[in-house]
């Protein structure tokens, strides 16, 4: 991700916002990247008020790639390395 003040006179400019999120897939074998950037990005209640390239530009990609991906002959994988960790993290019986 990526997320950057833009210039503006005498500086830079707080409220504006060039924001960008790169994607590889298939992430096993990468043969494919997206790359979206968001100019001026704005905040919203769907975002918790933030503006940032893992807000704005991550579901930019995301989409892109869940359009892209079967056009390409790619399909969906589960990601058991996940499903594990998850496993992992949940409390066990007895203690």
């Amino acid at each position: 991700t990526g997320t950057a003040e833009k210039t503006g006179v005498g500086g830079y400019n707080h409220k504006s916002l060039l924001s960008s999120f790169i994607g590889v897939f298939p992430v096993d074998d990468p043969q494919y990247i997206v790359v979206a950037f968001v100019d001026e990005p704005h905040p919203n209640a769907h975002s918790y008020g933030y503006a940032t390239g893992g807000w704005t530009g991550a579901p930019v990609v995301g989409q892109v790639i869940k359009q892209m991906a079967p056009l390409v002959g790619i399909a969906p994988e589960q990601d058991t390395h996940l499903l594990t960790i998850k496993h992992d993290l949940l409390p066990q019986e007895g203690g």
